[in-house]
């Protein structure tokens, strides 16, 4: 049996409701990441890597896409990091 306010995995280890739809398998049997309308694998995250050339033209640009995800619950956020070398002439503008 689970403390009062905990829910029971399928294998019958206990999660929190904080745990539930937070995108990482805390259950061990992904019980705490069901019916939670999307899924995603990115718990070790993802990475681009982009350089720019030393004769790189004024308005160059690069696209990253990627596919949507479906928000899991109203906890659901997003983190994003970059690193722009001293040496860049450049800017980033981000569109979400």
């Amino acid at each position: 049996f689970c403390p009062h306010g905990y829910e029971e995995c399928q294998n019958g280890r206990c999660y929190s409701p904080e745990q539930r739809c937070n995108f990482a398998d805390d259950c061990g049997d992904n019980t705490d990441e069901n019916e939670c309308g999307g899924s995603c694998t990115f718990e070790k995250g993802h990475f681009m890597y982009l350089e720019a050339t030393p004769v790189g033209l004024r308005g160059d640009k690069a696209h990253f896409k990627s596919a949507i995800w479906q928000e899991s619950s109203a906890a659901c956020t997003m983190s994003f990091w970059y690193f722009i070398s001293e040496k860049a002439t450049g800017s980033i503008q981000i569109l979400i």
